[in-house]
């Protein structure tokens, strides 16, 4: 039993690795991290928690199926972001390296995209919906749910820690960072997909 149990955890831990590999590689075009990221959840949580289907397979076919929403979303991050930072030095240009007013607000400016993003591309991978309703959502989950939204803020800013001080760590630690996110957000998932219609479906996100 407990050599049956090991090898399941030993798998689990190998399909993970597998899970963060894919998304690092397709993410090396950093404007494909969006729908990358999409999939890795997906993956994660129907795959290695739910223990539905192959990962590689799953992963590319969520990666495929999801991929115009997340890479027009992401892209929008990404100009934000880009906005934020350009604002950022030219302010703290401005203030002599004083961090004034204008510097300080933008630098604020970074919080919303690092709050929003987990449940921004784990929604985006369960859910069909438009993409001003997917920041709608996003925006309700994220204030809604703080308490968890600082969680995964935690999360994710150990994983690039880690990552930053040790990058050799980057493949093994991407996979577990999902997983633990999943297990702050399928609850709130399972409360939005509970009354859904199931009839000739495998509900395996309610499990």
């Amino acid at each position: 039993m407990k050599k049956a149990l090991f090898i399941d955890a030993l798998g689990g831990f190998y399909d993970l690795i597998i899970a963060g590999v894919l998304w690092l590689i397709c993410s090396l075009p950093i404007i494909t991290v969006g729908p990358a990221t999409a999939a890795l959840y997906y993956t994660v949580v129907k795959c290695i928690r739910r223990d539905r289907g192959r990962v590689i397979q799953t992963f590319f076919n969520a990666f495929k199926t999801g991929f115009k929403d997340s890479f027009v979303i992401w892209l929008i991050y990404l100009a934000y972001l880009a906005v934020i930072t350009a604002d950022r030095f030219v302010y703290g240009k401005l203030d002599a390296g004083e961090g004034g007013i204008f510097s300080s607000i933008a630098t604020v400016l970074f919080v919303p995209p690092v709050l929003s993003f987990p449940w921004m591309f784990a929604y985006i991978s369960r859910f069909s919906n438009t993409r001003r309703n997917c920041f709608l959502c996003t925006v309700s989950l994220t204030v809604r749910h703080f308490g968890k939204t600082v969680l995964l803020a935690l999360i994710l800013g150990g994983t690039l820690l880690l990552a930053y001080l040790a990058p050799i760590t980057i493949p093994f630690i991407i996979g577990p960072c999902a997983l633990l996110s999943s297990l702050v957000i399928e609850p709130v998932f399972r409360e939005l997909t509970k009354e859904m219609n199931t009839d000739g479906m495998d509900p395996w996100f309610n499990e």
